[in-house]
């Protein structure tokens, strides 16, 4: 004759449960969604800013082709010697004509046309001295604009910084309604089950005992729906990672997932399930206290 085994007290996959899991896989979806985005913008603000910071550019533009070729070989010569600069490149026809593409298409330009000499420059701004760089490029009779990206980085800076705020309070803003909804839940939850609330009473549980069963309940839960929504987030970044990356040429923006970015996810995950267990604990705890008949 086989046993019964014993049932747990708050049975698992109840109906009334369903709800609050599909409300808080969609907060754990768009939470972790939130901290993905934040992360990779973080990560690619930082490299864009790094890249800023350490290059610069000399635009040469005198009044024909001949003139501006000799300046650009003095200038290359200037800048090989000049403390500071770790390497110069100076930059062909056919790529200068590739950075005009995007605003000019595939137009041929007329021959009258001078398009700019560009040298790329790569620094050490601790010890180039600008304006002595300015001012000895300007002696040589050198028709030409050094752009040290300094603006450009300060402006990425500054946008970032305030997305990244933005992101973080609208991060914050769905941890609190996670807290609104499990504690909304817990209360549904508890009227269904208040028959087995009585009877818990009845034998002599104590309103610890009883929240507990519904923290541990609340806990599993929680869990169950932070990492199924995270795992979903990660599905969905890496289908628009699939898709952004196959059509971006090399001079486009390729993302991707970093390890760090899991662990990331993980601790939200855990955040995320712990809210849910703490708020239905002190949730139930009140209710309880306020439900239970008198003896």
């Amino acid at each position: 004759m086989s046993q019964l085994k014993p049932s747990p007290i708050l049975p698992r996959g109840a109906a009334s449960e369903r709800p609050l899991l599909i409300i808080m896989i969609v907060m754990s979806f768009l939470a972790s969604l939130i901290l993905i985005v934040s992360l990779m913008g973080i990560r690619q603000s930082l490299s864009w800013q790094n890249d800023l910071k350490s290059t610069a550019t000399l635009q040469i533009l005198a009044e024909n082709f001949d003139m501006q070729h000799q300046q650009a070989l003095r200038a290359t010569e200037i800048l090989k010697t000049t403390p500071g600069i770790k390497s110069v490149e100076r930059l062909t026809a056919a790529e200068n004509r590739q950075l005009l593409s995007p605003w000019i298409g595939e137009l041929t330009l007329p021959d009258d046309i001078t398009i700019p000499t560009l040298i790329r420059i790569e620094t050490d701004y601790d010890v180039l001295d600008i304006p002595g760089l300015n001012a000895n490029l300007a002696s040589s009779g050198i028709e030409g604009t050094l752009d040290n990206h300094q603006q450009w980085s300060r402006n990425l800076s500054t946008t970032w910084r305030r997305l990244r705020i933005a992101l973080l309070s609208l991060l914050g803003l769905v941890v609190g309604a996670t807290i609104g909804i499990s504690s909304f839940a817990t209360q549904s939850v508890l009227r269904s089950r208040q028959n087995i609330i009585n009877v818990l009473g009845q034998v002599g549980a104590t309103d610890s005992f009883i929240s507990r069963l519904f923290f541990k309940r609340f806990l599993s839960l929680g869990f169950k729906a932070a990492v199924t929504g995270m795992v979903l987030a990660v599905l969905f970044v890496a289908l628009f990672m699939v898709w952004q990356n196959l059509g971006t040429d090399e001079n486009g923006l390729k993302i991707k997932l970093e390890f760090f970015d899991i662990l990331w996810l993980i601790g939200l995950a855990v955040i995320m399930g712990a809210i849910s267990a703490i708020t239905a604990h002190y949730s139930a705890r009140s209710s309880i206290r306020s439900q239970r008949p008198t003896q």
